[in-house]
């Protein structure tokens, strides 16, 4: 398809002008790279070649410069490639195997920095270590601050908690105040057992008994009913007799 053509047909006017009559649209086209490799997206088209990838260079460039006294490109990656991030910041100096002539003035220099950060690093790492424990004692003392707090609580905060109804609150307070000290106490000690409060422990006890009541009044209710049941069996049996004699 020759496009050129198609576009004079439509009113193109050639090279150095846009499509556009009035010449306000672009003159020159937009430049498109087509992606023709079979690499991934983040790849150089070298970095699938083993001799071409930068970390075995500059493998065999340090083992060149051993010995000659140059700075190598892994030294260079160890001072400057840490601020990149990434893979240039895994890069550290191991341990080196000292040989049987002496020390260096250099290595014995370099040896003594190194000692130095790696103290400065211990005393960073116990002082963070020491800031994160006292900021653990504190959120502990606060907790058990709260803690007290709650169990602190006055009654008046426990029965808003409570929503109590008036009749409710009154049979309340007159049971708490019928009780001795020595009963006061011992219903204390069940509602903690049970986790909840004095008046939550005495409003159950009031209720269980309301069921009680409830239930033996059904039950004798019922007992009635069969009582007077019985009772008008045994008449019509009587008034049957009497009519057959």
């Amino acid at each position: 398809m020759d496009a050129t053509a198609l576009l004079l047909r439509q009113g193109w006017r050639g090279t150095g002008h846009s499509l556009d009559t009035t010449n306000r649209g672009i003159k020159k086209p937009l430049l498109i790279s087509h992606k023709r490799d079979t690499l991934g997206l983040g790849k150089k088209k070298a970095a699938h070649n083993v001799d071409d990838q930068w970390w075995m260079r500059a493998f065999d460039e340090s083992l060149r410069s051993i010995g000659s006294g140059a700075e190598s490109t892994l030294a260079q990656v160890r001072k400057q490639g840490i601020n990149r991030g990434g893979l240039y910041g895994f890069f550290v100096r191991g341990e080196g195997l000292r040989g049987t002539i002496g020390v260096s003035e250099s290595t014995a220099a370099a040896d003594r920095s190194g000692s130095g950060k790696e103290n400065e690093r211990e005393s960073t790492a116990t002082s963070t270590s020491d800031t994160s424990s006292e900021s653990t004692s504190k959120t502990e003392k606060r907790k058990e601050k709260k803690k007290k707090k709650e169990k602190q609580k006055s009654p008046e905060t426990a029965d808003r908690n409570l929503d109590l109804s008036p009749e409710a609150y009154q049979a309340i307070t007159a049971k708490l105040s019928k009780l001795t000290s020595e009963e006061k106490a011992q219903y204390e000690e069940r509602a903690r057992a049970k986790k909840q409060t004095l008046e939550q422990y005495v409003l159950r006890r009031i209720q269980k008994k309301d069921e009680k009541k409830r239930e033996s009044s059904a039950e004798v209710k019922i007992q009635k009913r069969k009582k007077g049941r019985e009772l008008l069996v045994e008449s019509k049996r009587v008034s049957v007799v009497e009519v057959t004699a």
